[in-house]
């Protein structure tokens, strides 16, 4: 069934929807998305997530039932935290002026996970995330 991500309160999320989804769960971090051939453009989200974490309150959202054989989706909030970033944005210029999909505005961005409202490991978590990913992408090791 499914074909996506269940987000909690915004229930599911087509997959198609996604530009890039990240999860911490543990001491294991992954991405997922059309985003991750651009490995440098994602550390460098990765890093502005970070950088502009806002606190969130505990998720309130309760955990779907396991996903059955045929389902193809994923609740992301029996992650620890996971961020889920959507292509679509539009992005305003002057009063009225409307560039879609343009590539230059914020995207929403919706953020679902058990540890979500421990700011301080959400934000080291994400800064180890960016720092790997950098490395990776830059033909580093590490």
């Amino acid at each position: 069934m499914g074909d996506g991500l269940f987000s909690g309160g915004a229930s599911f999320i087509d997959r198609e929807e996604v530009k890039l989804l990240v999860w911490l769960d543990n001491d294991d971090a992954a991405i997922a998305g059309p985003a991750v051939r651009n490995l440098k453009w994602v550390a460098g989200t990765i890093r502005s997530l970070a950088n502009q974490w806002v606190p969130h309150d505990p998720q309130t959202a309760e955990p779907m039932p396991t996903p059955g054989e045929d389902d193809d989706w994923l609740d992301c909030t029996v992650k620890d935290v996971a961020v889920v970033i959507f292509k679509e944005h539009d992005v305003v210029v002057d009063r009225n002026e409307v560039f879609p999909d343009s590539g230059l505005a914020s995207h929403y961005i919706q953020v679902s996970g058990r540890r979500r409202h421990e700011t301080e490991w959400v934000v080291a978590s994400l800064r180890q995330l960016a720092d790997s990913l950098e490395a990776e992408s830059c033909g580093g090791h590490g």
